[in-house]
């Protein structure tokens, strides 16, 4: 905990870049395994750490050991819970490299599945990697076999409200019992995915034609901002993980505090949750704080009509508002991981 604050992280990213895991001909070595962890910690964090990579315990982590993630997120950090979810990449991406295709729902199912007391694994499947008919058997097996309680998808080639590749994907979700969908949005990864393809207008008709689904969108950052606040606040089955906003909270306060005022005035804050895309981004003890210290400014507040950001509210991104959701009781949680606390030596600065 934090300050008294059960955290609960929403988005957990477990990645295994050892050469082991890897295909022997891959030419992902050491060298280059670093630079795609700085990009995707730019990426996914603004580049909150950028500068000082080599002081951050992620090299274990980024090589697969399930400790060194472990103490990354949890041991060393003030986070008490997490939804640990895969990467399903897109078409090539992990082929190219991995032999096999199932290998990062593996290796975070496998995470969660060894801290149950503080994990819940979230699973996740692309459409357009090897098909339709594919992801849904994925989705059955991830469901019934896994006891993956969500489903996430990365709609980097495709639409999200497209009855084709999106629609019988939901419906199966539905029929395996998951009834929580997340999608990444408004943060396109690199050179080969079209902006205009990151919108998160599509949501706006799977919201509506599955209304008791709980919807998830990543991201709600600059890029199309305005139109994820007018979304979120018309459908109540939206909630927003305001990943990277947390973490630029460190180093671009003003910034966020804008962004924050308004998702608090027109959204709420009961539809709002924390993710910190760990281990990627590395220990985030030093942004919880600074969110947790954060404040909206009197003229914003006044130039703008935010209102202020209060600790309730803080206590609702952090933790509450994902454990409503997943329906944990907290209190009770909060004396059973007292006990597992005190057993590990869990330690934070």
């Amino acid at each position: 905990m934090l300050d008294n604050t059960f955290v609960f992280d929403a988005v957990i990213h477990v990645v295994d870049w050892s050469i082991e895991a890897m295909k022997s001909d891959a030419s992902f070595r050491d060298p280059e395994v670093q630079a795609e962890m700085m990009r995707l910690s730019k990426l996914l964090t603004g580049g909150v750490f950028e500068a000082d990579v080599s002081k951050i315990n992620v090299n274990d982590a980024l090589k697969g050991s399930r400790e060194a993630n472990y103490d990354v997120m949890f041991r060393n950090a003030p986070t008490d819970m997490g939804i640990v979810g895969s990467l399903p990449f897109g078409p090539g991406t992990a082929s190219d490299l991995y032999a096999d295709p199932e290998h990062f729902i593996k290796v975070n199912h496998g995470f969660a599945a060894a801290y149950p007391q503080r994990c819940i694994f979230s699973g996740g499947v692309e459409p357009t990697a090897a098909g339709v008919d594919y992801a849904k058997e994925s989705i059955k097996l991830q469901a019934h076999e896994l006891g993956a309680k969500m489903m996430k998808f990365y709609p980097f080639y495709w639409k999200a409200d497209d009855r084709e590749l999106g629609y019988p994907l939901y419906e199966r979700c539905q029929e395996v019992g998951i009834n929580i969908l997340q999608f990444h949005m408004c943060l396109p990864g690199d050179a080969s995915h079209d902006v205009e393809i990151q919108r998160p207008n599509y949501l706006q008709r799977v919201a509506r034609d599955f209304p008791d689904m709980q919807i998830i969108i990543h991201h709600p950052m600059p890029l199309y901002f305005d139109e994820v606040v007018n979304i979120a606040a018309r459908f109540k089955n939206i909630h927003l993980l305001i990943s990277p906003m947390v973490q630029l909270s460190l180093i671009r306060p003003r910034l966020i505090q804008k962004l924050l005022g308004e998702l608090l005035l027109s959204v709420g804050s009961d539809r709002l949750m924390y993710g910190s895309e760990g281990a990627v981004s590395g220990n985030p003890t030093s942004f919880l704080r600074a969110f947790k210290n954060m404040q909206i400014p009197e003229d914003l507040q006044e130039g703008y009509g935010f209102p202020a950001l209060t600790d309730k509210d803080k206590e609702k991104i952090l933790g509450l508002n994902l454990a409503k959701l997943m329906n944990i009781d907290v209190e009770a949680k909060k004396r059973e991981l007292a006990v597992l606390d005190a057993s590990e030596g869990k330690g934070y600065d």
